[in-house]
């Protein structure tokens, strides 16, 4: 495909909660793609501290506190603009799953608004 896209989209799973991201990923996409330059389309952290009670019932990386998050992923943005075929990024998504997740059964608390407190200002 590379022949044919300006650039490769990727999605990437942080799997330390200390933020370290795996250069051998990207370095790979690169070299597979012929130099493209990558899109990070989905990334993020999810926490067991939420009020929106979900469990977090995978293997996605999840922190156990709101502080841990923020320094987690910090951490992990300072290390994607560090490698220079990333060209953007994108958390994976604006709000929390809804409370009791979604009808596949995926429940994570990985969005950029709490949906407790959003509810509570609307």
């Amino acid at each position: 495909m590379a022949g044919h896209v300006d650039a490769i989209a990727a999605n990437y799973n942080v799997d330390s909660g200390d933020g370290w991201v795996a250069r051998y990923f990207f370095d790979g996409l690169e070299a597979l793609s012929g130099a493209k330059p990558i899109l990070l389309t989905e990334w993020f952290f999810g926490r067991r501290e939420n009020r929106t009670g979900n469990s977090n019932n995978g293997h996605l990386m999840t922190v156990a506190t709101q502080a841990e998050r923020a320094r987690g992923a910090a951490a992990a943005t300072e290390n994607f603009a560090r490698i220079p075929a990333i060209v953007g990024s994108q958390w994976f998504q604006y709000y929390d799953h809804p409370k009791g997740g979604r009808p596949d059964g995926e429940d994570y608390d990985f969005g950029l608004v709490d949906i407790a407190t959003a509810r509570m200002r609307g």
